[in-house]
């Protein structure tokens, strides 16, 4: 099947940020899921952390959640410490709750805007800038 909505994936300091857009399918959140895999292995030999931006996202099929909650326990094992997610919408920060509850050892925060989430993830001890910057 064709993927269905798209997102992109950057990485500064220990931090990979990710944008979501438009309404997700299954095929689009595998080949998510395998990215940040890819990404995560890069600066996992450090703690490291996600900003998860949803303030484009529509949401997605419920299978979409299956492989989500499967790449946060992935996450977990890979020495993610941090996991902050941005929405301004309650049913993002209600799916998001709810897909969190599978880290093990990950502390998670919803913010409304990204400077916030930035804020935090800097005061818990996670470099969200790269060094030159």
């Amino acid at each position: 099947m064709q993927e269905h909505g798209s997102f992109e994936i950057e990485v500064t300091g220990q931090t990979i940020r990710v944008k979501l857009f438009d309404q997700w399918n299954y095929e689009t959140t595998i080949r998510f899921c395998h990215e940040v895999k890819l990404i995560a292995l890069t600066i996992s030999d450090k703690p490291w952390a996600c900003l998860v931006d949803l303030l484009d996202w529509e949401l997605g099929t419920p299978d979409i959640w299956a492989p989500l909650e499967d790449a946060n326990i992935w996450s977990s094992n890979h020495n993610q410490k941090y996991e902050a997610s941005v929405s301004k919408l309650a049913v993002h920060k209600h799916l998001m709750k709810k897909s969190d509850e599978t880290f093990i050892g990950v502390q998670t925060n919803a913010f409304d805007n990204i400077p916030d989430a930035l804020a935090w993830l800097e005061e818990v001890g996670i470099r969200t800038t790269n060094l030159n910057d």
